[in-house]
């Protein structure tokens, strides 16, 4: 009864901690591709389009997505974070790219 018991805490706190680490499941990563506005304003997002036409969602503060967008266009080198959160209605599909940094890419 006790090794049952046992069994099923284990199995239990395995499936909790997989789940907790999924959820938590953040990878750095370096895109390049070509920089687009999404949408129109005030609803316009900054994406990212890397040449398998994966479509990112660039996530940042008002101040560096300022920056960034004066880049649209433009091929660029961005390195972040893939957060695993949900993109904005406007970019449905996209996945989401918590931006560190950036730098524009020679063609």
């Amino acid at each position: 009864m006790k090794a049952k018991a046992f069994l099923l805490a284990t199995a239990l706190a395995l499936i909790s901690g997989l789940a907790f680490g999924m959820s938590k499941n953040q990878s750095k990563v370096e895109v390049v591709g070509v920089l687009e506005w999404y949408g129109n304003a005030p609803f316009a997002r900054l994406g990212l389009k890397d040449k398998e036409q994966n479509l990112y969602y660039l996530k940042a503060s008002d101040e560096d997505l300022k920056k960034i967008g004066a880049l649209s266009g433009n091929i660029v080198s961005v390195n972040g974070i893939l957060t695993g959160e949900q993109a904005p209605v406007e970019m449905a599909s996209a996945i989401v790219l918590k931006v560190k940094s950036w730098k524009k890419a020679g063609k």
